[in-house]
C-alpha cells in the first residue's frame, strides 16, 4: 500500500493547529496543509486550498490559520483593524476559495505540495455536503488581556456585529476584541483564538460531537437570540449545559 503524505504544519501556529487536532481526536480525519493543481507547473508546487482539511460522513471541515503580529506601538484602534484584516478578513478570503474550489473541483485535492497524492477519501457531493468554515486566529492575545483587565484575555462575541462594522471606527459603539459574523453574505466562519480553539478541542473530543457543535453554533449565531458571549468557553458551557435537551 502507498503511504499516505500527510503535513505537519508549515508554520508555528500551524503546527500548533496540528497538535490540538492530533492530540484531541482528529488524527484519523484530517490532512494538513491541502493543496490544488491550479498553479501547478512543471517546476514548481501548487495553491493550498486550507490549512487544515477534515472529512467526516458528509461533513468537510476547513481550517485557515493565520498569526499576525499585533502592532503595539500604534493606537489600539488602528492596531485592531490592520490585524483583523490581516487575520481574520485573510483567514474568510482563503475559506471562501477553498470552499469554491471544492464546490467546482472536488477531485483535484492534494496532500502534498507537488500534487503527487490525491486526498485520500473521496469528498461528499456538493448537495449533501456540509461545510463549516474554522479561521483560527491568533496575535491579539496580550493586546486582549491587557485591554480587558483578563488573564485569559479571549474575543467576545457579538454575533450582531457584521463584516467591515468590525473596523468601523467612526461607529459610537465601537470597541477591539469583537468578533461576530466575519462572513455575512456567505457559509458561517467560526473564528476561535487559541483560547477558545483550545477549550472546543478538548471539551467536544470526537468529530461528531465538534460538527454537532460548530453547525448548531453557526445557527444560533445567526438567529438573533443572543447579543453577547464574553469568550468561546462561555458560549461552549452555555451550549453543554443547555444543548441537549431532547437527546439533542
Amino acid at each position: 500500500m502507498t503511504p499516505i503524505i500527510r503535513g505537519e504544519g508549515i508554520t508555528p501556529s500551524e503546527q500548533r493547529l496540528v497538535r490540538f487536532a492530533d492530540r484531541a481526536f482528529l488524527r484519523l480525519w484530517s490532512y494538513p496543509n491541502t493543496f490544488n493543481d491550479r498553479t501547478k507547473t512543471a517546476c514548481g508546487g501548487g495553491q493550498e486550498i486550507a490549512d487544515m482539511l477534515a472529512v467526516f460522513e458528509n461533513h468537510v471541515v476547513l481550517f485557515s490559520d493565520k498569526a499576525i503580529s499585533w502592532q503595539k506601538d500604534n493606537a489600539i484602534e488602528l492596531a485592531w483593524s490592520r490585524w483583523y484584516r490581516r487575520a481574520v478578513d485573510g483567514a474568510v478570503a482563503q475559506l471562501n476559495g477553498a470552499e469554491r474550489w471544492l464546490d467546482l473541483h472536488p477531485d483535484r485535492v492534494f496532500t502534498d505540495k507537488y500534487c503527487t497524492q490525491p486526498l485520500p477519501v473521496s469528498l461528499p457531493r456538493k448537495a449533501h455536503r456540509i461545510t463549516h468554515l474554522v479561521a483560527v486566529v491568533s496575535g491579539a492575545e496580550a493586546a486582549c488581556r491587557r485591554y480587558f483587565s483578563d488573564p485569559r484575555g479571549s474575543l467576545m462575541i457579538v454575533p450582531g456585529l457584521k463584516g467591515a462594522a468590525h473596523v468601523d471606527t467612526t461607529r459610537d459603539d465601537f470597541r477591539p476584541f469583537l468578533v461576530g459574523d466575519v462572513n455575512p453574505g456567505g457559509t458561517f466562519v467560526h473564528v476561535f483564538d487559541p483560547i477558545g480553539l483550545e477549550f472546543v478541542m478538548s471539551e467536544l473530543d470526537t468529530v461528531a460531537d465538534l460538527t454537532v457543535y460548530l453547525a448548531a453554533r453557526a445557527k444560533y449565531l445567526r438567529s438573533g437570540k443572543i447579543s453577547l458571549a464574553a469568550g468561546e468557553e462561555h458560549l461552549l458551557a452555555a451550549y453543554m449545559m443547555n444543548g441537549f435537551k431532547d437527546g439533542r
